[in-house]
């Protein structure tokens, strides 16, 4: 769960600097063409949890690394005709990437309760926020879907700088090739990674770097001494990723199988 908590820090310091558009947004967009898709994605995950403790952070990365480039589309999910390696998957950034079969898995149970009706990018929100959940992290309130345009109808163009720009070094945000266990709540989501950091406990470069750097050294304090504080960032952060790019109206095709185009 070390690698949750790295993502979640992630979130926090680049995610609320995003701004959010959009108009034309339903509030309940399954309420009446699908209302127990959250249930169904629910028990679908619990499974996969159970027997997976790696799998809710491996829900929450999938999820970061399919919005942080043009929106939250599930294009990472797509696999090219003939086998090849998937466009995104070729990327040396998205170098361990997992969990995408089982996106496509719970898509074939939703589509078989409510074909054609709900997409991939919401399931693929609804199983990340469902993972930080299930981790002991905070519940986001609503509908993952609702959320993502209620967000969005609420803070129509508007831009939050709660936290300060911080330009984070090349390849320190995410190690695929060291586990080291440093965090006596490893497979829970909260705040000791913060708590480590200030103490001199991290793994990686950045650890060090954002409880020194007089720009992000008040903030790590600040979630280290109040976790409830840290949810309430990461919960803001989450639905702002999650908004990221989201298609209205025709634009955009709900795809029957995750991983192929139809």
């Amino acid at each position: 769960m070390d690698h949750l908590k790295k993502l979640s820090t992630v979130l926090c310091f680049l995610l609320l600097q995003f701004g959010v558009e959009g108009r034309g947004l339903s509030y309940s967009i399954y309420q009446k063409s699908c209302p127990q898709v959250e249930d169904i994605v629910r028990a679908a995950l619990g499974p996969i949890f159970l027997s997976d403790p790696s799998s809710p952070p491996a829900f929450l990365r999938l999820l970061f690394h399919d919005c942080q480039v043009q929106g939250c589309d599930a294009s990472i999910l797509v696999d090219p005709a003939g086998g090849k390696t998937p466009l995104e998957m070729a990327s040396s950034k998205n170098f361990g990437v997992r969990k995408r079969e089982s996106i496509s898995l719970i898509k074939s149970v939703v589509e078989a309760q409510c074909p054609g009706t709900v997409s991939c990018a919401d399931i693929l929100v609804m199983a990340a926020r469902d993972a930080v959940a299930f981790s002991g992290g905070p519940w986001i309130k609503g509908s993952a879907a609702e959320a993502r345009r209620r967000w969005q109808g609420q803070r129509n163009g508007a831009r939050v700088r709660s936290i300060p720009e911080v330009e984070l070094p090349e390849g320190s945000l995410i190690s695929n090739s060291t586990f080291v266990v440093n965090d006596p709540s490893a497979f829970t989501f909260d705040n000791h990674y913060y708590s480590n950091a200030m103490h001199g406990r991290g793994i990686l470069r950045v650890d060090a770097e954002v409880s020194s750097d007089s720009r992000t050294a008040p903030i790590v304090s600040s979630f280290a001494a109040d976790q409830s504080e840290f949810f309430r960032y990461f919960a803001s952060a989450f639905v702002k990723l999650s908004t990221s790019g989201v298609l209205t109206g025709n634009q955009g095709v709900i795809r029957k199988s995750c991983n192929r185009l139809d």
